[in-house]
């Protein structure tokens, strides 16, 4: 099941997302999550300042506790034009000391591993 929503005032939008997921394993387990993320950006000029943190919890047969996950991006966007823009963000994912989120830079799958990225890039739309 999930719940989200946005609403853009114009001086700055937020929006919020939750999620509850359960589903069964094929080894006959079960496992369940709780999500949640609230965003918001705020135009200033060509300008764009982005924050957007998040929270998971994910149970697996009930049994493997503290494995969830929070994560925290702090954006910037500068609007050249209508079609193209430059781009930097810094994320931070703090697992709990059994969690294994941000696989893309966990290839080893450590588990309660914290990540920090950095990311600059230029966005063209056609």
């Amino acid at each position: 099941t999930t719940i989200g929503g946005l609403s853009d005032f114009k001086t700055f939008v937020v929006g919020a997302l939750s999620e509850r997921a359960e589903s069964e394993l094929v080894t006959g387990g079960e496992t369940s999550r709780n999500y949640f993320r609230i965003a918001a950006m705020m135009p200033v000029g060509k300008s764009e300042f982005h924050v957007n943190y998040g929270t998971v919890d994910h149970r697996l047969d009930a049994e493997l506790d503290d494995d969830g996950a929070n994560q925290l991006t702090l954006g910037y966007n500068y609007n050249i034009t209508k079609e193209t823009k430059v781009y930097a963000f810094f994320t931070t994912v703090n697992n709990d000391d059994n969690g294994n989120y941000a696989g893309f830079a966990n290839p080893a799958n450590v588990v309660g591993v914290d990540m920090r990225s950095i990311a600059v890039g230029v966005r063209h739309n056609f």
